[in-house]
């Protein structure tokens, strides 16, 4: 059996070696920013204390490794997830054989939404660092949501807002030449009333997220820096003025 598969079974039945969630537990509120039309908004998911008991206890956290896979594309979907701590990165093969990167959800945000409604996982997801993530069995997930409208509503702003986040990475990967997707990933980046932004990933990260190549990412940060566009120090980009 395929270790991913075999992993979801594990989650799917209860046997699993990372602890059960209770309501007690001092993680039980996930909150995380989630990207929306170039501004980003707090999305709060609901506390475990608010989930029918039946859901309380299929949810299960997992602990993952650095590199580790969550689910692998294929696997028999079994379960949504929420990140609890580190980041995961979401991404798609496709039949060439090339690596397509979706999203990164990090802590407070969830992934694999379209579980539910799929018999399989058309993607794949991996821990970019150690993280931590909290799984709910989609069978369990969807009878709560049938008996609970209030919890049905708050996981339909979840997909709306993945939805919009989806949508503005499409149009901001359309944007040319490079250096103009680069300076408006760097606009919207920026915290409001700031100048500087201090990335969490690599630039290898970033290249990926805005579909450029390491080399063209690293020549057009050069260039702008080398124009006092903006300037650099480690994972560090300040706007010094407006190309």
């Amino acid at each position: 059996m395929d270790r991913g598969l075999a992993r979801s079974t594990l989650i799917r039945s209860g046997h699993c070696s990372v602890c059960p969630i209770t309501p007690k537990s001092p993680r039980s509120r996930l909150v995380g920013p989630v990207y929306v039309h170039g501004v980003l908004a707090m999305l709060e998911f609901p506390t475990f204390a608010q989930f029918p008991p039946a859901l309380q206890a299929a949810a299960v956290r997992r602990k993952l490794q650095s590199g580790e896979s969550v689910f692998r594309q294929g696997d028999e979907a079994l379960a949504f997830y929420a990140v609890e701590r580190g980041r995961i990165r979401v991404v798609s093969h496709t039949r060439t054989g090339r690596t397509v990167l979706l999203y990164r959800a990090v802590a407070g945000e969830c992934f694999a939404e379209t579980s539910l409604f799929a018999e399989q996982y058309s993607c794949e997801a991996i821990a970019d660092v150690p993280s931590q993530v909290v799984s709910f069995p989609t069978a369990a997930l969807v009878a709560a949501l049938r008996f609970k409208p209030e919890l049905a509503e708050r996981f339909l702003q979840v997909l709306s807002r993945r939805i919009d986040s989806l949508k503005e990475r499409v149009n901001l990967q359309n944007i040319a030449p490079a250096r103009d997707r680069v300076l408006e990933y760097l606009f919207v980046a920026v915290p409001p009333g700031q100048t500087t932004v201090a990335f969490d990933r690599s630039f290898r990260e970033i290249a990926d997220e805005l579909n450029l190549t390491q080399e063209t990412l690293y020549r057009t940060l050069a260039e702008l820096e080398r124009e006092g566009v903006i300037s650099r120090q480690k994972r560090s980009i300040t706007l010094r003025r407006t190309a």
